[in-house]
Formats: structure tokens, C-alpha cells, sequence
């Protein structure tokens, strides 16, 4: 069977993202992939958020068609929701992007900033697992499962994502 699925409404505050996650995170701005399954094999669906250091919520509708049986379709919505966070200074953020997440043995950063920057990596406990200063890619192979957030800085700017490691 050949599932097609669709990002089909986004209603979050406009300094969130999110990226669809099947077998692996989607680009952000890829709205549509499919996925074949094989009799009696499930898989694994996701919707990551992005969101900003501000208290909020957020929540996207996804689509599932069976492409060979187009009536079978189920509609979903996946929700998000921030807390906010005083550990984020409240300097200018700038716009990065990591891939892939989850990760395995690196993690890659896009971004349009071309400057120094520190990176640090923590737990979710907030403890300090990583440092160092990197330009597009960081060796991760050390870490085990688990989800942990990337924090990079550079003189004008902090920004932090979270990241799975499988």
C-alpha cells in the first residue's frame, strides 16, 4: 500500500516551523511525501515543532491517503505547545536548520549566518553534554537516544533547536 501524506493546515504563531517526520524529518518546506508499506507493517509518524522561547501553542492537520484507494483517508491533527524558557538570553535569535532528526552519528546545520559559532548540546535535564565551535556538521556518535537541544551563538546572536538521536 502506498500511503500519500499532506500538511494540510498550519495554525501556529508565525516564529514557529515544523517538519513532518517519517522514517526521517522532512525539510520544512515540504509539505507532501508518501510512504509504502508492506502488509502488516506500521510506521512511525511525527509532526516536530519549532517553536520559539515564548509560551504558546500551536497545531497542524495532516492527511493520510491510501494512494490506491483514495477514499480511505484519515485526517489528523498533531498539537504543540511552549512553555517559554529563561535559560534563552534575550539577544536577536538568527535562523538555522538541522538535519537529519533524528540524527545518528552527525548532525548538520544549514544556515544563512557564516560567522564563528559556538554550539553547546544538552539534555533535557539542561546539563551540558557537548561544546565546541563548528561551521556545518557535528559529530554526535557519542550521544545515546534521546532527545537534546542544540543551543548556537554566535557575538549578536542566540538561537536553540531540539534534536532526537536514535
Amino acid at each position: 500500500m502506498v500511503v500519500e501524506i499532506t500538511r494540510k493546515q498550519v495554525l501556529t504563531p508565525n516564529d514557529w516551523t515544523n517538519s513532518m517526520c517519517i522514517i526521517q524529518c522532512l525539510d520544512i518546506s515540504d509539505d507532501k511525501t508518501t510512504v509504502e508499506l508492506i502488509p502488516n507493517q506500521t510506521e512511525v509518524f511525527s509532526v516536530d515543532f519549532f517553536t520559539s522561547n515564548i509560551a504558546s501553542s500551536g497545531k497542524v492537520q495532516v492527511e493520510f491517503k491510501n494512494v490506491n484507494s483514495p477514499a480511505n483517508t484519515v485526517t489528523k491533527w498533531f498539537y504543540g505547545e511552549t512553555y517559554g524558557s529563561a535559560a534563552i538570553s534575550n539577544q536577536e535569535n538568527f535562523n538555522f536548520r538541522i538535519y537529519p532528526n533524528p540524527a545518528v552519528k552527525e548532525l548538520f546545520i544549514s544556515s544563512a549566518n557564516h560567522e564563528l559559532v559556538n554550539y553547546q548540546i544538552t539534555d533535557c535535564n539542561g546539563r551540558s553534554i557537548l561544546t565546541g565551535q563548528m561551521m556545518d556538521k557535528i559529530d554526535i556518535s557519542t550521544l545515546t537516544s534521546g532527545i537534546y537541544f542544540l543551543t548556537l551563538t554566535d557575538k549578536n546572536a542566540v538561537s536553540r533547536k531540539s534534536f532526537v538521536v536514535r
